[in-house]
């Protein structure tokens, strides 16, 4: 199993890759992107409130948006769900 580091490593090179116009399959691409999204949740499950953006990103409202609702439509969750999930507390 590869080290933190060697994890650190191997996601600076696909980083800057993708910066470079290099691409991705759109499987390893799925992949990265949902264990990113599980691993962001599960620390910020665990009290840490931190951006699942980078200082400075280059993310627009745009992307966001675009992405936000697929990954809704993906889980079958409407925004108003969304937004009631919140309202009760489930708002991390």
């Amino acid at each position: 199993m590869a080290g933190t580091e060697d994890l650190e490593q191997a996601a600076r090179r696909i980083v800057a890759a993708l910066r470079a116009g290099e691409g991705l399959s759109v499987e390893t691409a799925q992949e990265l992107f949902t264990a990113g999204v599980t691993a962001y949740a599960a620390r910020r499950l665990a009290g840490n409130s931190g951006s699942p953006l980078t200082q400075g990103h280059a993310a627009t409202a745009t992307d966001v948006a675009i992405t936000t609702t697929a990954m809704l439509e993906d889980v079958n969750i409407a925004i108003f769900e969304l937004g009631l999930w919140q309202s009760m507390g489930g708002k991390k």
